[in-house]
């Protein structure tokens, strides 16, 4: 599946005909993969095909198994940076370009409806580490604002009071210039109070919190599925799965592995980042098995 972006970030959607399946039904453009072709062959096939338009650049995404009438689909998504020629639609459908965070159109395939929830978040979510950095950990978060990070828990659960509500302001503060956003661990008066872009609510937090706190992006830690059916039903803006591998933190506790969060990530359209263990040499794996990025707190810092 082709998701286009033009220059004023819109998301190109297509309506599906008449004589297919889902008739009526908006989705992003592509179609099946056929015997002996790879998924980026597909995808330049399909949007010539279905739009009349040459992809010149595209980036691997994310892929997501779903259900549609009992049939599992496997979807491939890719983000279409560049492409020639003037879009036009070959199969009499509808083409609309919507707002990347608000849809116009309706009603949307199911499965497409997780790229308005993942289009606007960064494939790396940061979480603070600065026990292990205790002398440079503001110029380090400072550095990888200027790399790019766009995405940050502060976590940080035996500092002194004072010093992580110091710290945590001066993250915000920081974060600004770069519209990089600032998530605060399990305290939502917190996030309020300091103007933090959001709260990351643990495990335990998610069951009994009894609905999603407002003006504010809402995660959770999950570990099962019945953890991510919850976080779903509380619409929260995505969710952090764990643990994928060993980690030092934890070393007494084995890594489900990439399977397992593949198989948990089925038929549901929340977004989800990877964490245990993760690198950034692991975000296409990630994006492999459903996932829509890696969370670290340890190799974030020290790449």
């Amino acid at each position: 599946m082709g998701v286009l972006i033009n220059h004023d970030n819109k998301l190109l959607l297509a309506q599906r005909p008449a004589k297919k399946t889902w008739s009526g039904w908006w989705e992003f453009p592509g179609g099946k993969i056929e015997r002996g072709e790879t998924p980026i062959q597909a995808l330049k096939r399909e949007l010539n095909e279905e739009i009349g338009v040459t992809v010149s650049s595209a980036e691997k995404w994310i892929v997501r198994e779903y259900s549609y009438d009992e049939i599992d689909v496997k979807l491939h998504f890719f983000k279409v940076i560049d492409w020639a020629g003037q879009i036009q639609p070959q199969e009499e459908q509808l083409l609309e370009w919507n707002n990347a965070f608000s849809p116009h159109v309706n009603p949307i395939l199911p499965a497409n409806e997780l790229i308005f929830k993942a289009i606007g978040l960064p494939d790396l979510y940061a979480i603070t580490n600065a026990q292990e950095h205790p002398h440079d950990f503001i110029d380090l978060v400072e550095n990888k604002l200027k790399e790019g990070l766009k995405l940050i828990q502060v976590r940080e659960k035996s500092m002194q009071h004072k010093a992580y509500i110091d710290m945590t302001k001066a993250i915000i503060q920081m974060a600004s210039p770069y519209n990089a956003r600032v998530m605060i661990n399990s305290d939502t008066e917190l996030a309020y109070m300091l103007g933090a872009d959001g709260v990351h609510l643990n495990s335990e937090q998610l069951h009994t919190v009894s609905e999603k706190p407002i003006n504010l992006i809402v995660s959770a830690s999950c570990h099962n599925k019945k953890d991510i059916n919850e976080a779903i039903r509380k619409k929260l803006d995505f969710i952090v799965l764990s643990p994928i591998n060993k980690t030092p933190s934890h070393p007494e506790i084995d890594g489900m592995g990439w399977n397992w969060l593949g198989e948990l990530l089925k038929k549901h359209n929340m977004p989800v980042y990877a964490l245990g263990g993760m690198k950034r040499t692991d975000i296409n794996k990630a994006f492999d098995n459903g996932a829509i990025g890696v969370a670290s707190q340890r190799s974030v810092w020290l790449d």
